[in-house]
């Protein structure tokens, strides 16, 4: 390979790598040549493969005996359960425990929404510093 590896410490990355280099770099010109000059004047600027063929490729590569139309309305579903049960545990443990002097905000979208993010962010402050892992995790009998 012609010049150092940019960044590289000591900028030479050594005999090896120079040497074993060569051919990557070969191969990649050759993709380059093909990219520009083969593939490039036949691309269209469509690159999306549309619904049904999308739906196809998504069955194949998932392998759960499910089209893409029935995974959406699972993922769908399960998100709303999700969240509601966000909801629930929000307003039903998390509030009185770490807002005991506040009411509730209104069972509507905007107060669930808040709701859900005042009790994230309180059990956020929580959590452990990086460095205390380890204590805690003998303090609790965890895996050596």
């Amino acid at each position: 390979m012609s010049g150092a590896i940019r960044g590289w410490p000591g900028n030479s990355p050594g005999p090896r790598v120079e040497s074993g280099g060569e051919p990557v770099v070969a191969c990649l010109r050759d993709y380059q040549k093909f990219l520009e000059t083969e593939l490039l004047p036949r691309a269209n600027g469509e690159w999306r493969i549309g619904k049904e063929k999308f739906s196809r490729k998504l069955e194949l590569e998932l392998d759960a005996g499910l089209t893409a139309d029935q995974g959406w309305r699972t993922r769908k579903s399960e998100f709303a359960r999700r969240r509601a049960r966000h909801v629930r545990d929000s307003r039903a443990s998390f509030w009185s425990r770490y807002y005991p002097m506040l009411a509730l905000p209104p069972d509507d979208t905007e107060g669930r929404r808040y709701t859900v993010q005042q009790a994230l962010r309180a059990v956020a402050q929580e959590h452990g510093k990086p460095e205390d892992l380890n204590a805690r995790r003998e303090a609790d009998g965890g895996p050596d």
